[in-house]
């Protein structure tokens, strides 16, 4: 097995200069990095928000995935206003806010590795990025489209995760 991994746009070490991340662009990108690394068909791995931007190529290109492995999943569209409280929360205390979010995807006390990684990930991100990146999530229009899915899909989830519940 070969492994490529990359960054959203504004997500980790990857800059992002504009004020909108749109999920077509997302799909595009991912799509891009397959053709660029000669990727003709994978097993694509996602987590969190990006599982949205996985079945969404996978919905457009099926015939370029084997199947999804997507980790604490979550491709809802938020309601209108839903992020407001998280992004002031962003925009008063960025660290402190970033802190919160990371212990409550993994609540579990075993997990003080993952959550250092995880913050160090989330913490390379601008702020300004960081925002772009969860305002493109109110372009998922996945919930009606997900059944039409026709490859193989693994769910792994946390029991406890309380930023996106099991169910």
């Amino acid at each position: 097995w070969r492994s490529v991994v990359y960054d959203h746009r504004g997500c980790g070490a990857s800059a992002h200069g504009g004020t909108t991340i749109p999920l077509q662009v997302q799909v595009d990108d991912l799509l891009a990095v397959m053709d660029a690394r000669g990727v003709t068909r994978s097993v694509l791995a996602a987590e969190s928000a990006g599982a949205g931007v996985a079945l969404e190529a996978a919905l457009q290109a099926p015939e370029r995935f084997e199947g999804l492995v997507l980790v604490g999943a979550s491709w809802t569209r938020p309601a209108p206003g839903e992020l407001d409280g998280f992004i002031a929360a962003l925009r008063a205390d960025h660290a402190a806010t970033l802190r919160g979010f990371v212990a409550a995807c993994l609540p579990e006390p075993e997990t003080g590795d993952l959550r250092r990684w995880g913050l160090q990930v989330l913490q390379r991100a601008s702020l300004d990025d960081a925002i772009a990146l969860l305002r493109a999530r109110e372009g998922l229009r996945l919930e009606d489209r997900v059944a039409a899915l026709r490859v193989p899909v693994l769910l792994v989830h946390g029991e406890a995760d309380a930023i996106v519940p099991v169910d």
